[in-house]
């Protein structure tokens, strides 16, 4: 966008807002979403969250009920289906699942997003949280509805780059008026994706402080879950269930730190991401095979994450390639210290030996020697716990994310966009 500053556009008070997401939104992201539309909507003259579904009939998503229970007068939730993937959507059963079919209607589902988008005379549409295909849906029904300002939050794509993502991320370019990015490593792939679009780094939603709180939560209640006393070592990892997301790595490290500590309980957060692929089971078969399955937890996907991350002494996120991963902010936000690899928007966080420990993707050596630095020193632990937990609290606090996006569409509105908002 020109840099060009225009100082007679309203108030935003005066402004509808949409945010724009879907597919699936994991039980953690949905409450700090929550909190942060709370504190949003009072801001604008009318806040619309649309939520696109991956094919017409599947799960409905809590969310939108949730948006609506909260019995705000200018914030509202509305669904919309897209056919997103045959492919995906043969895999599990659904009908219809064809080309012809997902083509047909997705394209009226898009006029259908313009129709509404006209109504309710959206000011700006913000992208969040989807697909490329949704990326698509929705810029192309924005673009179509003149809704004037089109953004999309970027979080880079997991290699290899598929050749049809790329395509459609072409075609979306053209609908765009901005992409905004949770991190600098995100810069480069935004670059390849939507090229001649500007860019800005906005940094994150914000952190509830009231979900944060320790008062707030109760951590033994976890342990007696997991029959542990405060004394027992407990740690964890949280995403969803997938190759290269690093749980098998996690596994891997365990054999050599149990062998110092024979007790330590190691519990695995999360969902598969497709029902269909046995990546649980391949976890579950490795930790016998290496003799640590009567350490290893599943928890599977839990709406209590707070009250769990809160119960641990060590964090652990070993992924192969991941963005900005929000169960590790939720953990340094508590003063959990937590070791990572180093990968995608990791290093903008986690500082090695002052606001976290990281590693080289792989290097199971390694996790398990600072695995076992960490768990031997509470004093560490405490040290890097606190120096992570004022981080995450300074730059992701909630009221800083509302004040910031903000800025952000307020600029937007006057043809500027600058290099970054929220530090």
């Amino acid at each position: 966008m020109p840099c060009k500053n225009d100082n007679s556009f309203p108030d935003l008070k005066n402004r509808t807002l949409v945010y724009a997401l879907g597919i699936y939104i994991n039980p953690g992201m949905r409450k700090l979403l929550l909190e942060y539309l709370k504190k949003c909507a009072p801001n604008y003259k009318e806040v619309h969250v649309m939520f696109c579904y991956w094919w017409p009939g599947v799960e409905k998503e809590p969310f939108v009920d949730a948006v609506n229970d909260l019995g705000i007068p200018n914030l509202k939730a509305h669904e919309f289906a897209i056919m997103a993937s045959p492919e995906y959507g043969r895999k599990l059963g659904w009908p219809g699942a064809n080309w012809p079919n997902a083509l047909g209607t997705t394209a009226a589902e898009i006029r259908k997003m313009a129709r509404f988008l006209r109504e309710i005379k959206a000011d700006f549409i913000h992208i969040i949280l989807t697909e490329y295909q949704a990326n698509f849906a929705f810029a192309r029904a924005a673009k179509l509805a003149k809704v004037p300002v089109r953004l999309l939050s970027f979080t880079g794509v997991a290699p290899p780059p598929a050749r049809f993502r790329t395509f459609i991320n072409s075609i979306t370019n053209h609908y765009l008026t901005g992409v905004l990015l949770a991190t600098s490593a995100d810069s480069d792939g935004a670059a390849t994706y939507f090229p001649g679009t500007p860019q800005a780094i906005i940094h994150g939603w914000g952190l509830a402080p009231d979900l944060f709180r320790l008062q707030n939560l109760n951590p033994k209640r976890i342990r007696d879950e997991l029959g542990l006393s405060d004394d027992d070592l407990l740690i964890g990892t949280t995403t969803r269930i997938a190759p290269l997301k690093g749980q098998d790595k996690l596994i891997k490290a365990l054999p050599r730190v149990i062998r110092k500590f024979p007790d330590l309980t190691c519990v695995i957060l999360g969902g598969r991401y497709d029902p269909d692929q046995p990546e649980q089971k391949k976890l579950e078969s490795m930790a016998q095979e290496l003799g640590v399955a009567d350490n290893v937890k599943f928890l599977g996907e839990r709406d209590d994450t707070p009250d769990i991350f809160a119960a641990f002494d060590v964090g652990v996120h070993l992924a192969d390639f991941d963005y900005l991963p929000f169960g590790i902010l939720e953990c340094m936000a508590l003063g959990i210290p937590c070791l990572c690899t180093g990968v995608g928007g990791i290093p903008d966080i986690i500082t090695h030996q002052e606001t976290g420990f990281l590693v080289k993707p792989g290097d199971i050596e390694s996790a398990s020697i600072r695995l076992l630095e960490l768990l031997d020193d509470p004093g560490l632990r405490d040290r890097i716990g606190n120096d992570g937990q004022q981080l995450v609290l300074r730059r992701y606090n909630l009221d800083q994310a509302v004040e910031s996006l903000k800025e952000m569409y307020t600029d937007t509105l006057s043809n500027v966009l600058k290099p970054e908002y929220g530090i």
